[in-house]
C-alpha cells in the first residue's frame, strides 16, 4: 500500500476542523433558539400565572375578613343575649359553618369557676343539653394555665352540630400549645390565632374574648379553621387540577399546607412535569402572616420534539436559527414600539388640547392638586394663578369664521408659550380662556411684572392669512399659599378676578381681593331676586317730565324703571339693570315696560283734548335690539291700543348702536311704525358724528355729565353743549338736555336754543298715581308733531 500524500492529509485536516465548527455553530444556536423560547415562554406562563392568581387573592382576603366579621357579630349577639340557647347559637350560625363554609367549627366557652361544679351544667341544662360533662373534669389543673387561676372555659355551644358534638364540655385552655394566644387575645382583648393539627391536618385556632359592658370576662369564641378546608373555597379548581402545586407557609417558614401535587412529577405516558412559572404572596390573616406559593408545572414536550428536528436544526445551522430568533424578536420590538407609540398618544390627547397643544383641563386639575399639597405650612412652594381671557375674539370668531378664530387660538398659545419662563405651565381652559401657573411666585410685584409681559405679546396683531386683527386680553390673578386651598376656589377666585379685568376695561390686570367674592355672590342674589321681582310686582315706572325750553310747557315724559325689595327697600337701576341685561330677564322685563307705557299713554289721551297728550319715552336694551324681540313687542302694543303712535317714544344710547351690528335695520323698523327716536346720551360714546347722519333719529339727548358742568368757570362742557344743540339744529334734529338742576344751566341752555330741559329744576320723577295730576296742574300741554324714530338700551339707569 502506498502511502497517502501529505498534501492531501493536509487537506483533509483543514476541512474537518471547518465541519466540527459548523456542527458546534449550529448546536450553539439550536441551545440558544432554545434558552430564548424557554426566557419568552417563562415569562408568558408567569403573566398568566398572575393573571390567574390575582382575583383568587382578592377573594382570599374577602374570606380573611369575613372570618373577623363573623367572630365580631356573634360576639356582640352573646352581649345581648345573656340566657343564649343552644338552638338560638346553632341557628346564628348554621349557614356559616360546616362544609362548603371554610369554617370548621365555632365555640362559645363562657368562664366559669372550678371550684363551682354545677355552674357549667346548669347553663348547659339552661340551654336545652342534655348529657353535657366537662372533661378534663373541673378538678384536674395544668400549670400552663395557671393565669386562669380558678377558673375554667369549657365548650357550651359548638356550630356546627354534627362537627361539633364531640368538643362539647371540652375545656380550651387545656390545650398547652394554644395558651399563650388564649391569654393574649383575653389581656388585650382583641383577635388572636394559634396553629394546631386535626386528622393530620394543620389549622389555625382563633381566640376572641367576650366581655360584658364593665370589661368583665364572660368567655371566648373560639374559631376552628382547617387551612386545607379554607383555602378549598378559593383555590378549589387549582387545588385538585394536575398542573397547579400550593404550598403555604406560616412566619417560621413552616409548612401549614400543601397540595399532592409534586414539583416534578411524570403522568402515565412518561413526560415529565415541570415548574414553568411561581408566584409567592403575602398576606395578614388575623395576627398571622402566611406566604402561599403558586407553581405551575408544564408538560415538556421538547425533548421528543428536538430528538425528531435535531438533525434539520444542525444542517439548517446559524441561518436559520438567527432568522427565526430574529423575526421573533422583531416582533416583539414592533409590537412594543407600537403599543409604547399609541399609549403614549392616548396620554398626549388625554392630557393636551388638540388645537393648541397646551395642557388641558383634565391636566390642569391634576398637576394644581400635586402642586396644592407640595406647599409647605410656611407658604413654600406656593404658586399663583393666571386666569387669561381674550377680549373681542368672540367678534372676530363670529364674523370672520371659526377656521379664523382657530388660527388667532393656535397664534395665543404659540405667544403664551414663548414667554412663559422655565418653571411655569400653560393650559387652555376652554374657548378663548387660558390659563398660566407661576410656579414658586407670590410676590404682587413679580407677578404684575409677569402680567405685564403676557398682556403686551397677547395685545399685538395677530396675522392670519394675511389679514392683521386685534385683539387683547384680560388677566385675573389669585395667589396660593395655603395646602388647605382647594382647587375649585383657587380657579373661581381667578375667574372672579379675570371678570372684575374684564369689567373695568380691555387689557386690564387684576388681583383677587375677598371682597370680589363678597360681590359676586350679592350678584347672585340679586339675579335670583330679579326673577321674582316682576311677577311679585315689585317692579314699578317713575315719570320724569320733560319740558320746553321756550314755552315751559311740559312735552313728554321719561319713563324709569325702580325696584321696591320687601326688605331691602329701594335698589339702584345701577345695580340690577347689568344684571338683568346679561341674564336676557331684560327682554320680559322691557315687555312689561312697554305694557305699562302704553296703558299709562291710552289713559292720559281718553283724558286729554285732542293732540295735547304727552309723549312717553322708553329706553331700549342692547339685548331687545339685538334679537329684533322690540319690533314685535312694538306692533303688538300699538295694535292693541288706540293712541297715536308718536306719543311713545324710543330712547337708545351710542354704545348700544356700537355693539349691534344690524341696529340700523332694526331702527328703521320701529320708524316705520310712527314712533319716535331719542338718540341717548350722546356725546360720551365712541361712535362717529356720521350715527346723526345713518339713523332716523328725532331727537338729541346730551349727556348730563356735559350739564352738570356747564356752569362751571373754566370748563368746556359749555361750548361742548352750544356746539351739539348748533350742529344737531343743522340737520333737523331737536335736542334735550338731560339733568338740569340750576337756573345758571337753564338760562345758558335758553341762550343756546336747546329744545328741550330734563332734570330735578324743573320736576322730578312721579309715579302712576301723581302722573294723572301731574298733567293737569300744568299750564298746557305742549302739542308735538308726529315725528317716527325710537331707540334702544336697557330701561334707563338713572338715580331718583
Amino acid at each position: 500500500m502506498l502511502p497517502e500524500r501529505p498534501e492531501k492529509r493536509l487537506k483533509y485536516n483543514r476541512i474537518q476542523p471547518r465541519t466540527t465548527y459548523i456542527w458546534l455553530i449550529g448546536i450553539l444556536v439550536a441551545l440558544l433558539c432554545l434558552f430564548t423560547i424557554n426566557y419568552y415562554e417563562n415569562k408568558r406562563a408567569q403573566y398568566a400565572l398572575e393573571l390567574q392568581t390575582n382575583e383568587k387573592v382578592k377573594t382570599l382576603e374577602k374570606s380573611i375578613d369575613s372570618l373577623t366579621t363573623i367572630l365580631h357579630s356573634t360576639r356582640d349577639f352573646l352581649q345581648i343575649n345573656n340566657n343564649l340557647s343552644s338552638e338560638q347559637f346553632h341557628t346564628l350560625l348554621k349557614d356559616r359553618t360546616g362544609i362548603g363554609s371554610g369554617i370548621h367549627t365555632i365555640f362559645w366557652a363562657p368562664l366559669i369557676s372550678t371550684e363551682d361544679k354545677l355552674q357549667a351544667q346548669s347553663l348547659a341544662n339552661l340551654s336545652g343539653q342534655l348529657g353535657y360533662a366537662i372533661t378534663p373534669s373541673l378538678s384536674t389543673t395544668y400549670a400552663c394555665a395557671s393565669w386562669l387561676g380558678r377558673h375554667a372555659f369549657p365548650v357550651l355551644f359548638a356550630s356546627p352540630k354534627f362537627e361539633g358534638s364531640d368538643f362539647l364540655g371540652s375545656r380550651i385552655e387545656s390545650h398547652c400549645p394554644n395558651n399563650f394566644a388564649l391569654k393574649r387575645a383575653i389581656e388585650i382583648n382583641e383577635v388572636k390565632a394559634s396553629t394546631f393539627y386535626h386528622e393530620g391536618r394543620r389549622g389555625l385556632q382563633i381566640y376572641l374574648p367576650v366581655q360584658s359592658g364593665s370589661g368583665q370576662t364572660l368567655g371566648i369564641l373560639v374559631m376552628n379553621i382547617i387551612l386545607h378546608e379554607f383555602l378549598e373555597l378559593t383555590w378549589q379548581e387549582e387545588i385538585i387540577a394536575k398542573n397547579i402545586d400550593i404550598l403555604v407557609e406560616d412566619d417560621d417558614s413552616r409548612q401549614l399546607f400543601k397540595t399532592e401535587n409534586q414539583s416534578v412529577k411524570q403522568n402515565q405516558y412518561g413526560l415529565i412535569k415541570y415548574p414553568s412559572a411561581t408566584r409567592t404572596l403575602y398576606f395578614p390573616i388575623l395576627d398571622k402572616s402566611l406566604s402561599v406559593t403558586v407553581t405551575h408545572l408544564s408538560k415538556d414536550y421538547r425533548p421528543y420534539i428536538y430528538s425528531t428536528v435535531s438533525t434539520l436544526l444542525i444542517f439548517m445551522l446559524t441561518l436559520s436559527v438567527s432568522v427565526s430568533v430574529k423575526s421573533y424578536a422583531n416582533r416583539l420590538r414592533v409590537s412594543n414600539k407600537l403599543v409604547a407609540e399609541k399609549t403614549q398618544k392616548l396620554r398626549t390627547q388625554a392630557t393636551h388640547d388638540a388645537l393648541t397643544g397646551l395642557f388641558n383641563r383634565q391636566a390642569l386639575a391634576e398637576q394644581l392638586q400635586e402642586f396644592i399639597e407640595n406647599i409647605t405650612p410656611n407658604g413654600g412652594n406656593g404658586f399663583a394663578i393666571l386666569f387669561i381671557d381674550l377680549d373681542r375674539f368672540k367678534i372676530v370668531n363670529d364674523s370672520m369664521g371659526h377656521m379664523v378664530g382657530d388660527l388667532l387660538l393656535q397664534q395665543v398659545a404659540l405667544r403664551l408659550q414663548s414667554n412663559v419662563r422655565n418653571d411655569d405651565i400653560c393650559y387652555r381652559f376652554g374657548g378663548d380662556e387660558f390659563i398660566v401657573c407661576l410656579r414658586n411666585k407670590l410676590n404682587r410685584y413679580d407677578i404684575n411684572n409677569v402680567c405685564q409681559r403676557y398682556l403686551s405679546a397677547l395685545t399685538e396683531p395677530y396675522n392670519c392669512n394675511g389679514q392683521l386683527y386685534n385683539i387683547g386680553a384680560s388677566i385675573g390673578v389669585t395667589t396660593v399659599n395655603s395646602s388647605t386651598q382647594t382647587l375649585t376656589n383657587i380657579l373661581r377666585e381667578a375667574d372672579t378676578a379675570m371678570y372684575r379685568a374684564k369689567k373695568s376695561s380691555s387689557s386690564q390686570i387684576v388681583f383677587y381681593e375677598n371682597t370680589m367674592f363678597d360681590q359676586a355672590k350679592q350678584r347672585f342674589t340679586i339675579e335670583n331676586e330679579l326673577s321674582e321681582a316682576h311677577n311679585r310686582k315689585q317692579l314699578l315706572l317713575n315719570y320724569q317730565p320733560v319740558f320746553s325750553t321756550e314755552s315751559n310747557q311740559l312735552s313728554a315724559f321719561e319713563a324709569l324703571l325702580r325696584w321696591k325689595h320687601p326688605d331691602k327697600g329701594w335698589i339702584s337701576p345701577d345695580t340690577f339693570i347689568p344684571v338683568a341685561e346679561e341674564t336676557n330677564q331684560i327682554i320680559e322685563i322691557g315687555d312689561w315696560v312697554l305694557e305699562e307705557v302704553c296703558s299709562t299713554i291710552q289713559e292720559l289721551w281718553d283724558k286729554s283734548e285732542s293732540g295735547k297728550c304727552p309723549r312717553i319715552n322708553v329706553n331700549v336694551s342692547v339685548k331687545q335690539l339685538k334679537s329684533g324681540h322690540i319690533v314685535k313687542t312694538l306692533r303688538h302694543v300699538l295694535k292693541k291700543y288706540r293712541f297715536p303712535a308718536s306719543r311713545l317714544g324710543v330712547e337708545i344710547t351710542e354704545s348700544t348702536l356700537l355693539n349691534h351690528s344690524t341696529a340700523l335695520s332694526t331702527l328703521k323698523q320701529i320708524k316705520s311704525l310712527g314712533v319716535s327716536l331719542y338718540l341717548d346720551d350722546f356725546g360720551t360714546g365712541y361712535s362717529s358724528l356720521s350715527v346723526l347722519n345713518d339713523y332716523p333719529f328725532d331727537v338729541v339727548k346730551m349727556d348730563r355729565s356735559f350739564i352738570w358742568k356747564m356752569d362751571k368757570p373754566g370748563d368746556k362742557s359749555a361750548q361742548l353743549c352750544e356746539a351739539i344743540i348748533q350742529m344737531s339744529h343743522a340737520i333737523q334734529l331737536e335736542v334735550v338736555a338731560e339733568g338740569v338742576e340750576t337756573q345758571a344751566q337753564l338760562d345758558m341752555l335758553r341762550n343756546y336754543e336747546c329744545d328741550y330741559i330734563q332734570g330735578y329744576l324743573k320736576g322730578k320723577p312721579v309715579s302712576k298715581n301723581e302722573l294723572s295730576r301731574f298733567v293737569g296742574a300744568s299750564k298746557t300741554v305742549q302739542r308735538l308733531t308726529a315725528i317716527s324714530h325710537p331707540s334702544t338700551r336697557p330701561e334707563k339707569v338713572e338715580k331718583a
